[in-house]
């Protein structure tokens, strides 16, 4: 209990081991009734990261997100490793393909204590980006059939590989046998036939695991892999988690629209394969995923099977609500703006969506925000539309949202903004935004910013915990600018966007200007800048804030909140903002942690000795 105790904590984490197992701990006993302090001089306890108990230090290493500095403190004792190394080995992503797979043989070998740690295991295959010979490709299913059989059984809770990619079928079924306490099951392309049969056969066996696991993703690209889906879904007891994300148009067959998307006068091949078991929908009296929490539909027709989602789904418990791609979405959205299906839980609200000419899909986003409440992340990317989403529909979120993605476009070339009087009335009103994600106005890099642009900047001070903004478009530029001078510019431009908010109660740290054009993102993107908030020495030796960019390999540790912006397809226009939810840990970090009332702290300075700029 940490009642009548103040509790000091500072951690100092760098990249040597040595400075990464440094705590201080400063414990001050409150006076007692008699007057006297629980320590006869109220005197100060130290101790180093090693002194304490386990419990404590898997909380320290649970912020550390870089792998390195967790290998470096598995090398510093033997005390320090039982506990390190379990973080370390929790989340495993390994990409292969390659000749140096053969190099995973060390990391399998049965002396490796970290085996036994792997929670979730990421196994990534893309041929396409690596330029591999059919050599090489032919030994990715040994990779992976290796990986299986060497890991311990019964650890994974979660196990995932590239979706559209074939999976070796009896390796798929290895897994189900092997590992018994996944928490995640993915149905996606299978090489073989008749899984479904050798599943059914050992169906008891499987029993438990159908009971426990709750989340459930279904990758289809053929009618065997919702078959597959069909048959896991009907297993589960509870689901609480349910991604469906098609992806007919590079299947094996070829199918019509028209064929898998339901019709006024039934279910389309999509929902007649996968719901099988549930048929006819409209008999269904009690829905069946009455426990449904977070719903993720990508590239699925709507039009017409708003109303059967409407019995097999629960929509006043959902919690999260990704829909992305889908035509017909507007029918969804109408129908919860229904008070029987109107969400009360909803806290994230994905929408990506190409419109119509009548801008249907807009005018049903814009009523559904009206009536829903207590969203606190919100995404909404558009295309073809004539406006941007109207502001009183986000603003009556205002106390409760966290994050803010609003893109919009009536052309592929430019995007849509706000009015100056629409973003000072959004800004003034979203008092708890952390993270904001829009167009800008037109300027001039060169000149005087237009007034628009000033009214933006004037804007956002007023926003006390806003850390990161992303302004999607660039400042203009008539003359042929290098992009090393452009850059710079830019660069000058974000410091005034920095000390602009200096003097207000702005936690602005971070400034992102266009979007990523690499997917996954392993390089320096030509269309995105990023520029991190630091400080320098000038020439009266006065610090003064400045920007900094950041290079690629640094993003990840060293953005605030963990951000990343990348495309949601190939030939997308704009970005959509992928959060990952990570801590405040990052290269150079200060916390301090007051037991009361107190609050976590970024240092001004992140980018120090070893900050290495493109």
């Amino acid at each position: 209990m940490l009642s009548g105790r103040r509790l000091s904590l500072t951690l100092r984490s760098s990249y040597l081991a040595s400075s990464i197992s440094q705590v201080n701990i400063a414990l001050t006993v409150a006076p007692t009734e008699n007057g006297h302090s629980g320590y006869t001089n109220d005197r100060f306890q130290t101790s180093s990261l090693e002194g304490l108990v386990p419990e404590l230090q898997a909380n320290v290493f649970r912020h550390i997100p870089r792998p390195s500095d967790l290998k470096s403190l598995c090398r510093t004792s033997k005390r320090l490793y039982d506990v390190a190394v379990k973080e370390l080995y929790h989340t495993v992503n390994l990409e292969i393909g390659k000749r140096s797979d053969v190099r995973l043989s060390a990391m399998l070998h049965p002396g490796n204590a970290g085996l036994k740690h792997i929670r979730i295991l990421r196994i990534q295959f893309t041929p396409q980006h690596m330029d591999l010979s059919d050599a090489d490709i032919s030994r990715v299913q040994t990779i992976v059939r290796m990986l299986i059989d060497f890991l311990p059984e019964h650890i994974l809770e979660d196990f995932e590989w590239s979706p559209w990619l074939a999976f070796d079928q009896e390796t798929f079924i290895i897994l189900f046998n092997r590992q018994k306490r996944l928490q995640w099951l993915t149905a996606f392309r299978l090489d073989g036939a008749g899984a479904i049969d050798q599943l059914e056969a050992k169906a008891d066996e499987h029993d438990n695991l159908y009971k426990a696991c709750s989340k459930l993703a279904i990758y289809p690209e053929s009618v065997s892999t919702l078959e597959l889906g069909q048959f896991l879904l009907s297993k589960m007891s509870t689901l609480t988690e349910l991604i469906v994300h098609t992806n007919f148009d590079h299947g094996p067959i070829h199918y019509a629209k028209r064929e898998l998307n339901d019709t006024p006068t039934g279910p389309g091949l999509v929902n007649r394969t996968m719901f099988r078991h549930l048929l006819p929908f409209n008999k269904i009296t009690n829905p069946p995923f009455a426990n449904l929490q977070t719903l993720r539909l990508v590239d699925v027709g709507l039009r017409h099977c708003a109303d059967s989602y409407g019995r097999l789904i629960d929509f006043t418990q959902i919690e999260a609500l990704r829909i992305v791609k889908c035509s017909g979405a507007d029918a969804l959205f109408s129908l919860l703006c229904k008070t029987a299906y109107l969400p009360h839980k909803l806290r994230y609200l994905e929408f990506q969506h190409s419109d119509n000419s009548d801008n249907d899909a807009l005018t049903a986003v814009d009523d559904f925000l009206c009536l829903v409440e207590g969203i606190e992340d919100l995404y909404i990317d558009l295309n073809n539309v004539k406006s941007m989403p109207n502001i009183d529909g986000i603003i009556k979120h205002g106390k409760t949202l966290d994050v803010l993605l609003v893109h919009a476009s009536e052309t592929s070339t430019e995007e849509l903004v706000w009015t100056s009087d629409d973003f000072q009335r959004l800004c003034s009103s979203v008092i708890k935004l952390r993270q904001l994600s829009c167009a800008w106005p037109a300027s001039n890099i060169l000149r005087t910013s237009s007034p628009s642009w000033d009214s933006y900047q004037f804007s956002i001070s007023s926003l006390p915990r806003l850390v990161t903004l992303h302004i999607s478009t660039f400042p203009s530029c008539k003359a042929n600018l290098e992009k090393p001078i452009y850059t710079e510019l830019l660069r000058w431009q974000s410091s005034k966007l920095f000390n602009h908010t200096l003097f207000t109660t702005s936690r602005l740290k971070l400034v992102a200007f266009g979007v990523s054009d690499k997917i996954p993102s392993r390089q320096d993107s030509n269309n995105k800048l990023i520029f991190l908030r630091s400080t320098l020495i000038n020439a009266d030796g006065k610090e003064e804030i400045t920007a900094v960019p950041v290079s690629w390999a640094l993003r990840q540790y060293i953005e605030p909140e963990a951000m990343s912006w990348t495309l949601s397809s190939p030939d997308a226009q704009r970005c959509q903002l992928e959060i990952m939810r990570a801590t405040w840990m990052r290269m150079k970090m200060m916390i301090w942690y007051e037991a009361h009332g107190g609050e976590h702290i970024l240092a001004d300075n992140l980018a120090g000795d070893d900050f290495d700029p493109p």
